[in-house]
């Protein structure tokens, strides 16, 4: 859907057979992309969309709950505009420093997921089945973020792999992803540099 390249600056893969057919981008936020999904999910017509989204409109936007939640189902109807039969896997909030020293900030990413899934459990059909990718379930942001906020190479994995056990547990897609989680290589840190 996207190349990495569309974004600022060089943002190319460490791996370049990576497959570039997506829209992942760092920094979206649900009330940006509520307005931007349908035009994409019509043009492309994936069958799956997995999205980790949400913790920039906590950051950068300040909205409340309920205003989170409007985006989140606006986002979700929108995408079912481009694709009425489109399988959605959204991925829960992952921890951060922030959350870890601000009590009120936790306290609205707590929120935020019990939010999404209430409101998968709200809109989840048979013809566009909706499902929760528990990402934060073994995610930390101590040891898997290199700045506090953004995920390093063993936090890459950890979102992955609960992407791919949901994938495999709700739908039947591959397998979920063993465990122990191995040791992974990061990222050289002048690409960290050009994408933070």
């Amino acid at each position: 859907m996207q190349s990495p390249q569309d974004g600022d600056g060089d943002q190319a893969y460490a791996d370049p057979d990576f497959d570039t057919d997506h829209d992942a981008q760092w920094g979206r936020p649900y009330c940006v992309e509520m307005n931007e999904i349908a035009a994409k999910v019509a043009a492309h017509r994936p069958d799956y969309l997995l999205v980790l989204l949400g913790i920039n409109d906590l950051f950068w936007y300040d909205q409340s709950p309920e205003q989170d939640e409007a985006n989140l189902r606006t986002f979700i109807a929108a995408a079912r505009t481009g694709n009425p039969g489109l399988r959605l896997v959204l991925g829960t909030l992952l921890d951060t420093h922030k959350a870890s020293v601000d009590p009120i900030f936790n306290a609205r990413v707590s929120e935020f997921n019990r939010r999404l899934i209430t409101t998968s459990c709200d809109l989840h059909t048979p013809e566009s089945p909706l499902v929760i990718a528990a990402t934060h379930a073994e995610f930390v942001a101590s040891a898997h973020t290199w700045d506090g906020t953004h995920p390093n190479a063993q936090g890459e994995l950890r979102i992955a792999a609960a992407f791919a056990d949901t994938l495999a547990g709700q739908f039947g897609i591959g397998a979920p992803y063993p465990r122990p989680f191995p040791t992974v290589a990061e990222v050289p840190t002048t690409a960290k540099k050009l994408i933070a």
